[in-house]
């Protein structure tokens, strides 16, 4: 029952970021401006987010961030895949690409060192630069 209600609040966060992400009418530099990170998709009035957040439970928060990574790892590889058609990116491996994009910024958006909105920052910072080089 938790894993699927664990399940369920990840799919949650996914489609409040889908639009933003799927947008038609924007590049892709202008899509990672536009999606909300998870610290702007959550509620602290949320049970799931509490229970997710707590000291004490990383671990579920480590889960979480796995299962909505998983669920964006389509959508980012689709929309890695229409901007190279439309000439904004080379990429030869649109699938390995977005799992960076997705899962290798894990360190960074999850150090209690720094905070949430500066993590955010800089996460679309190095995608930007990232952007440069492809």
């Amino acid at each position: 029952i938790f894993a699927s209600a664990l399940d369920h609040y990840a799919d949650r966060l996914v489609e409040k970021m889908r639009p933003a992400i799927t947008d038609p009418g924007k590049t892709l530099r202008q899509k990672i401006h536009a999606a909300p990170t998870f610290i702007e998709t959550e509620s602290d009035k949320d049970y799931y987010f509490k229970l997710s957040h707590a000291p004490q439970n990383k671990s579920i928060h480590d889960q979480l961030f796995l299962l909505a990574g998983r669920k964006m790892m389509p959508l980012v590889v689709e929309q890695l895949r229409l901007a190279e058609q439309r000439g904004e990116i080379r990429c030869e491996d649109p699938v390995a690409l977005a799992s960076h994009c997705v899962f290798g910024e894990y360190g960074l958006t999850t150090d209690p060192t720094i905070p949430p909105q500066e993590r955010a920052a800089r996460a679309r910072a190095f995608l930007e630069q990232m952007l440069d080089h492809l």
